[in-house]
Formats: structure tokens, C-alpha cells, sequence
């Protein structure tokens, strides 16, 4: 080793963050992870992890030198033929960084695969921030409430927002390709496009990377090597050079490959507006105020401490999934009387077998839209083996299961509004007496018509995807999807507003070309950004509705619909479902079949 290079800095949590310990404690079923003195870390592991995930979609973006493609993102029959060709070591830029994922183990060449040549240290808390437990429940898909039945209810130990990391890098025999890499990756953490811990997909996790610091120590001689070991902090003793990583930064933007034809993000904000009251509960702090039910703040009520109301992303996602769920299943339902020429026994056949979207609330293989985790437990699909798109319902592709992780993040909402809280009572009433029902006297406090700025993000977007997504906040949009406690009450009635659409692009040549094809000189802006490594177009919802993007969000809707069409389970991948919630002696009451009205 000739040099030691080290880059230091800190990054910040501008959601709440859960780092888990994998197993249940005596206050939470997550607690957060703690080293042996009790102090929370984020472990280098998670780190490492997320950096490596996200430098394996940036290499494929990049022209550098190696594989492109990383092993990670082969299937298995891809890598028996490499493997066959002899292409046993991947070499790409990001095992060359990060570490070769099957090096091998009978030769001590480093072309036969070396450790990674990036260290990554443990992070400890800066800042001093309490965690508190967050509450959550999964919604029955039928009845629209809590699924108490089958007992997903569940809490999480979270750090609030806010919450402020050390980061600790060290580069060993790095070369130009590893750092342009690196500046690429560290770019985007600097923009706020980095996740890491659990809940990710449910509104926690998004860190921003502040404060990066590089130095670096010659070690050609003993001297320069004595003095590096004598060292308590050697990265501070270094040559410091502020401006190496914007010039790395800069050499990555510079090898961009043109790929406008897949968009690496997309991420959609808006104004979610409640005509009433909103509640959700909080466990915690209703035992703090003294209410039954208190919505969720942004932190743990303590000395000289402003806490806010906070919208969670799991809540929103909840109901937005549900909602989703029932647009494929309606066009499921439609497409199955057609393909039955509107014979019920033969649609309820069809519907079993193209179901696009199952019950993650469902364990029972025996009760309607058994999940697809279950399905897959008893085809004897073990948690280790990779699931494929086939082998999980449309639903599971988008918004993720326990088997596969979702692309799509749906971030904690911030009030953007001052908060009006009413405290309310509620009293069941007899049906026999018409009197109050003894024992079913509760109260809460409510928040009066709050505004939240909401915040999704999807990565690797697909057609289809994008034409489901249209489709929700279309409904969102007409105030026809309530979000959380008391739906029935007239609670939880919002619409949004203010849509903005944001799409990355790569190089010149993917923005100038986006502009021919859609005439984006009218219609879109190009953000101006301090950090990132991806040029950001703008869309607000003047935009959408010229006619060149309605034409393209109606063939994402178009893709969508085909989507769901052509879902077909059996026995090689998706099992068939055994019962469901339309046709079991229910749609055909409800909806009797007739020419005249289902035409």
C-alpha cells in the first residue's frame, strides 16, 4: 500500500430510521441496534450493502472498463454459461471496488478475485435523538379495517428524523475507474437518494451525505509509514483536498452512457389535502397526553422540543396498495367474464387462475386471496431460492412481499400546514336500548384538515408500472381513496394537489433526445440540483395535461391493463388460489348478470 486514502464527513436522516437486531425485545417486536455499550450504530455491513447496491445500478450507466453488468444482477441460468465459457470471476467495476462476489479459493492471483478495496467503518450516533416505538397494522382487503384476525399487528423502534451519522472510508490500491465509481455513488447519497434499514419501502431510511472530507498519507517510506501507525485519527493528518471528490464527480458525468430509454428513477410529489379530520394512532404519545388515540408526531415529546405531525409512509402506502389491489382485481373480474362469455361458474374458474393481486393480510390457504408468500410455502418454495416475477402476483411486483423487497418507496409526509388539533368522543351506541354501550367510551385528538407534502419514488420504472400508479392518483386526485382511522366516520377524506413529476435522465444526449420526442421544451424544466450524478426533468400538472403526456400516460395505463391480462398461475410458478372474495356466492347477489347491465 502506497498511500492511504480515507474520506470522512457525516450524513443525516431526513426520514426516521429502524437498524434491527433480528430479533423481538421485551418493549417492541424491532428493537434498534446497539453495540455492546449500548450505544446505536449503524453496522458497517448495512453500509457497505447499500453503497455496493447502488454502485451496481450506477456501473451499468458508466463507461468504464470491465463487465458492465455485475454477477448480482445474472440469473442462474446466465451464470452456469459464463461459468461454462470459463468466465468464473466477474471483473466488473463494482466487484473490483466492492469485492468479487465468487473469488476463487485455490489461487492467490488478484485476477482470480481479491476482498473489497473499499473499508467501511461502523457509524455511531451524533446526535441525541430518543427513540420511540412506532405502531402499525395490516388492513383486511374484504372488510376495510384492521386485520386483528390474523394478528398483523406490529411495532417498530425507530430513531426520528433528523438523526446525524459519522461516516468513516478508507480506499486501498484504488484505481481511476474505482473512484469515478465511488464520486458516482456518493453523489447521489449526497443528493438524498440513499436508503438503508428496514421500512425502507414504508416511508424510513432516506439519509442525505453532508460534510464529505478526503485526505490522503504517502506511505513510500518508513517515516511516512511510522508516522501513519503513530496516528490516533490518520485521516486528519493527511493531505487534504476538498475538491477531489466534485472532480471525480465530474470525470463519472463525463462517461456516462446514453440510455434514454429507461429512466433511472422516477419520483412524484404532491400536496395531500384533508377536507377534515385525519387520525392516526400513536400508542406512545396517547399515553403521554392521555387520549385513546393521538396522531403520529415526528418525534418523542420531550424538554424544549418542537415536534410536528407527521402522515407515515406505511399508513399511505397501506391504503394506496389497497386501493391498487382493487383496480387489478376489478379488470381481473371483468377480463374472467369475458374469457367465461359471462358463465359465473366458469368466471370464478378463470379468476382463480389470473388473480393479479393477493391479500398480504391472508395466512390461510383456506380464506380468499391467500397471500403469495403462503402460496409459495406450500409449493415448497424455500425463503433462500430467488423469486421470480412469475412466481409472485402483479401486487407483489410493485409493492414488494416478505420474499422480495419493492422499488418502491413511499416516504414519510411532513405537515405543511400550522396544525389544528380537536379533541373528540366517541360512545357506541346499544342497538337494543339506542343508549350509550357501557364500556365503549373512548376519545381522541384529531387534526382539523392538515396538508402533507408526499413524497414517492420508483426505481427502474416500468410502463406498467407507471399506468397503475396513473390510475391511483387519479383516484387520489377525486378524494376517493380515505387514509386512516375512522373511514366510515368521515375521517381520513383527502385529495392531492399540486402534482409534480420528476424523471431522472443521464447523459446530453438522453435529455436532448427526451425533448425531440415529446416536445419537453414546453412542458418541462430541467432542475437545477447542487449535488446528484442524473440530470432531473420536471413536470407539473400543467404539463400533464398537454396532449403528448396524456398520450404516453394512456399507453402506461395500456400496459398496465395488458399486465394484468396476461397473469396466469399454475403449478410451475404462482399457485392457483382456492378461494376468493368475488365470486364465492356473493358477486352474483350483488350483481346479477345481465345483458343490458354488464354491458
Amino acid at each position: 500500500m502506497k498511500k492511504y486514502r480515507a474520506i470522512v464527513g457525516e450524513f443525516v436522516f431526513e426520514t426516521a430510521l429502524h437498524i434491527g437486531q433480528g430479533e423481538e425485545d421485551f418493549g417492541t417486536n424491532a428493537p434498534l441496534r446497539r453495540n455492546l455499550a449500548g450505544e446505536l450504530i449503524i453496522p458497517a455491513t448495512t453500509i457497505a450493502g447499500v453503497l455496493r447496491t447502488l454502485a451496481t445500478r450506477l456501473a451499468l450507466r458508466l463507461q468504464l472498463d470491465g463487465r458492465n453488468k455485475c454477477f448480482a444482477l445474472c440469473s442462474k441460468s446466465e451464470l452456469k454459461d459464463l461459468w461454462q465459457k470459463g468466465e468464473k470471476i466477474c471483473g466488473c467495476p463494482v466487484c473490483h471496488l466492492f469485492g468479487e462476489l465468487y473469488p476463487s479459493e485455490k489461487s492467490k492471483d488478484e485476477k482470480d478475485g481479491r476482498a473489497s478495496r473499499l473499508w467501511v467503518y461502523d457509524s455511531k450516533l451524533l446526535s441525541r435523538e430518543k427513540t420511540f416505538v412506532r405502531d402499525g397494522v395490516g388492513i383486511d382487503r374484504t372488510t376495510g379495517v384492521a386485520a386483528s384476525a390474523e394478528s398483523l399487528k406490529y411495532d417498530t423502534e425507530v430513531i426520528p428524523q433528523g438523526a446525524r451519522f459519522k461516516l468513516h472510508l478508507e480506499l486501498e490500491q484504488t484505481d481511476e475507474n474505482d473512484h469515478k465509481l465511488l464520486a458516482a455513488v456518493l453523489a447521489e447519497w449526497q443528493a438524498g437518494r440513499l436508503w438503508m434499514g428496514g421500512n425502507v419501502g414504508r416511508g424510513l431510511g432516506r439519509s442525505k451525505l453532508e460534510q464529505t472530507h478526503f485526505s490522503a498519507n504517502d506511505l513510500k517510506t518508513h517515516e511516512d509509514l511510522l508516522l501513519y501507525l503513530n496516528e490516533e485519527l490518520p485521516e486528519k493528518r493527511g493531505h487534504a483536498d476538498d475538491n477531489w471528490l466534485a472532480k471525480q464527480q465530474t470525470g463519472a458525468r463525463s462517461a456516462l452512457r446514453s440510455s434514454a430509454a429507461i429512466a433511472p428513477f422516477v419520483e412524484i410529489q404532491f400536496t395531500l389535502s384533508f377536507n377534515g379530520p385525519f387520525l392516526t394512532n400513536d400508542t406512545t404519545l396517547a399515553a403521554f397526553a392521555g387520549y385513546d388515540h393521538v396522531s403520529l408526531l415526528d418525534g418523542l415529546p420531550q424538554k424544549d422540543t418542537t415536534l410536528r405531525p407527521l402522515l407515515p409512509g406505511s399508513a399511505l402506502r397501506g391504503a394506496l396498495r389497497s386501493h391498487a389491489e382493487r383496480i387489478a382485481r376489478t379488470l381481473a373480474t371483468r377480463n374472467a367474464f369475458e374469457k367465461a362469455q359471462r358463465d359465473l361458474t366458469k368466471a370464478q374458474h378463470e379468476f382463480l387462475q389470473a388473480c393479479p393481486a393477493c391479500n398480504p393480510a391472508i395466512e390461510s390457504d383456506e380464506k380468499p386471496l391467500t397471500k403469495c408468500d403462503k402460496l409459495l410455502s406450500l409449493a415448497n418454495v424455500s425463503y433462500d431460492k430467488e423469486i421470480r416475477d412469475e412466481q409472485i402476483c402483479v401486487s407483489c411486483q410493485l409493492f414488494g412481499s416478505s420474499r422480495r423487497g419493492s422499488r418502491l418507496k413511499i416516504m414519510d409526509a411532513p405537515l405543511s400546514n400550522e396544525p389544528v388539533w380537536k379533541p373528540l368522543d366517541f360512545l357506541a351506541i346499544d342497538r337494543f336500548t339506542g343508549g350509550g354501550l357501557e364500556g365503549a367510551k373512548f376519545d381522541a385528538v384529531a387534526l382539523w384538515r392538515p396538508q402533507f407534502s408526499v413524497s414517492f419514488f420508483l426505481e427502474e420504472p416500468q410502463a406498467w408500472e407507471l399506468g397503475w400508479l396513473a390510475l391511483v392518483l387519479r383516484d387520489l386526485i377525486d378524494a376517493r381513496i380515505p387514509i386512516g382511522f375512522g373511514s366510515a366516520k368521515g375521517f381520513g377524506q383527502a385529495e392531492a394537489t399540486n402534482l409534480k413529476v420528476r424523471c431522472a435522465f443521464g447523459s446530453f444526449d438522453d435529455w436532448n433526445k427526451i425533448i425531440k420526442d415529446f416536445n419537453l421544451e414546453l412542458q418541462a424544466r430541467q432542475v437545477e440540483q447542487p449535488f446528484g450524478f442524473y440530470r432531473i426533468a420536471e413536470f407539473d400538472e400543467k404539463a400533464w395535461q398537454q396532449v403528448k403526456m396524456q398520450e404516453r400516460v394512456q399507453a402506461c395505463v395500456a400496459a398496465f391493463h395488458k399486465k394484468v391480462r396476461d397473469v396466469e398461475r399454475s403449478s410451475n410458478a404462482l399457485p392457483k388460489l382456492k378461494h376468493d372474495s368475488y365470486f364465492n356466492g356473493v358477486v352474483d347477489k350483488l350483481y346479477p348478470i345481465e345483458e343490458e347491465q354488464y354491458v
